[in-house]
């Protein structure tokens, strides 16, 4: 048995595109981590808003449904989106 280096770590009969897949797989770990990011730092922002400006959080507060509704629809479509894509690059290999 031949041992390889991928990535500096030894690995034994690699799969032919095996370094390529892992290439791919940290590029989309990399964009899903952007985006959580994204919707972190937005979050942030709003509830930093919010604790400042009484104003806004009663405005918010009229219609808690609907910012509600949001935060629980955004945390759903990231879960959707993350096995859509896990699924969907599995199925092209």
């Amino acid at each position: 048995m031949s041992a390889q280096y991928m990535l500096g770590v030894r690995v034994t009969n690699p799969h032919p595109h095996a370094e390529k897949e892992f290439i791919y797989e940290l590029q989309v770990f990399r964009t899903e981590a952007d985006s959580a990011l994204q919707f972190l730092y937005t979050f942030l922002a709003i509830h930093a808003v919010l604790r400042k400006d009484k104003q806004a959080l009663r405005a918010v507060n009229k219609t808690p449904l609907f910012w509600n509704t949001r935060t629980y629809l955004k945390i759903v479509v990231l879960v959707y989106l993350s096995f859509y894509n896990h699924t969907h690059a599995a199925t092209e290999r």
